[in-house]
């Protein structure tokens, strides 16, 4: 069994997706550069977290600011297990929020909903999402992954996540119907598919611009490097998304967890994985943020490390 993580990277903001009105940022400070990276940078200046934290509650309130939404959602779901959170725990609202983050197309969410409903031991629940997320993975998801990162995903990650939902489902009393699997998944497909899956479609295209060429000023990836993550005892399957401060010089600044699924201990195991990668010096002086997903998990007959 070999241990390896996937990486895949996106650039993380709060601008707005098209252009709706009112303007997304317009409720935060333009002379305030990361505000996504200070919300959950323990380390930040407080009056910097304050200023974004309140400007990602009034921007949350707008259908149309779903990265915002997204930000709002992972904060209310993990509450103090998220260094320095500035929120608390509150499962209603993550879950309310986080629906909506999936349902604009961001893919892995689902998979959170899905996280977020074992951890509170809602079998029907947690399969429904992880159900879900393995439909639109395999209908939509594939298509943008090269084959390497298929087969761990299918083989690593979301294996284990399969199996845990399943675990939960045969554990929960009053017993389950197993008809109830294909029920609530075909119900939310057939309410939700064309415009889920057209929205995944678009978030993936933009995520893949990330390793095309681009314009003079904008931030360019140099390389990426590869990575074996460190053992964790005990543990099958995690995963991590890290926020990653880009200075104008092409180098790492902060590196800080915005979420994750699975053991805690994975935000620290897993922090090196996302260091690899790396950037062409840009133009002004403007940090740029990136987000780094990692994906810890178990695997047959795969290399330790892989370039992207």
């Amino acid at each position: 069994m070999l241990l390896l993580a996937t990486l895949a990277a996106s650039f993380a903001c709060h601008a707005d997706e098209g252009d709706p009105l009112p303007k997304c940022h317009q409720f935060f400070d333009p002379g305030h550069a990361t505000p996504h990276m200070d919300v959950f940078d323990p380390a930040a200046p407080a009056h910097l977290r304050a200023a974004a934290l309140d400007g990602f509650q009034k921007a949350s309130t707008l259908a149309h600011c779903t990265n915002d939404i997204h930000t709002m959602g992972q904060l209310y779901r993990h509450g103090p297990d998220l260094p320095g959170n500035l929120l608390p725990k509150d499962t209603a609202k993550a879950r309310e929020l986080l629906v909506r983050s999936a349902e604009a197309g961001r893919l892995s969410t689902y998979a959170d909903l899905a996280e977020m409903a074992l951890a509170e031991g809602e079998a029907r629940e947690a399969m429904k999402w992880t159900q879900v997320y393995l439909y639109f993975l395999k209908n939509v998801g594939k298509v943008y992954m090269n084959k390497e990162r298929t087969q761990f995903e299918s083989a690593g990650y979301n294996a284990d996540l399969l199996l845990r939902a399943e675990q939960a489902w045969r554990k929960a009393r009053p017993r389950l119907d197993r008809a109830l699997i294909d029920e609530d998944l075909s119900t939310y497909v057939t309410r939700y598919r064309n415009e889920v899956a057209e929205r995944i479609h678009g978030r993936m295209k933009a995520e893949q611009s990330v390793f095309a060429p681009k314009e003079p000023g904008e931030l360019r990836l140099k390389r990426v490097g590869s990575c074996k993550p460190l053992r964790m005892k005990g543990v099958t399957a995690a995963s991590v998304v890290y926020l990653m401060e880009v200075l104008p010089s092409g180098r790492i600044g902060r590196v800080v967890p915005e979420s994750f699924s699975g053991n805690p201990v994975a935000m620290e195991k897993l922090a090196h994985c996302a260091r690899v990668y790396e950037f062409e010096p840009f133009d002004g002086e403007t940090p740029r943020v990136v987000r780094i997903p990692v994906t810890y998990g178990f695997a047959d007959g795969y290399a330790p490390s892989f370039n992207l």
